[in-house]
């Protein structure tokens, strides 16, 4: 696994796990520091290139 976003806030990591979701991608969550609200998200190194495309996807859905 390799790390794949540090989310700004639980409403980002959310909207990005709920793509990965619909497209079958394992996405291992981290535990944020006490008193962050930055979530990390792990993606194995087979889906890394699909999970880049969702994140950078202009409407990310649409990878």
């Amino acid at each position: 696994m390799a790390r794949f976003f540090d989310s700004m806030g639980n409403a980002e990591a959310n909207r990005l796990v709920d793509l990965l979701k619909e497209r079958g991608i394992a996405y291992p969550q981290g535990i944020p520091p006490e008193r962050s609200h930055q979530r990390e998200i792990m993606a194995a190194a087979e889906d890394l290139e699909a999970a880049e495309r969702i994140l950078c996807s202009p409407t990310r859905g649409e990878a």
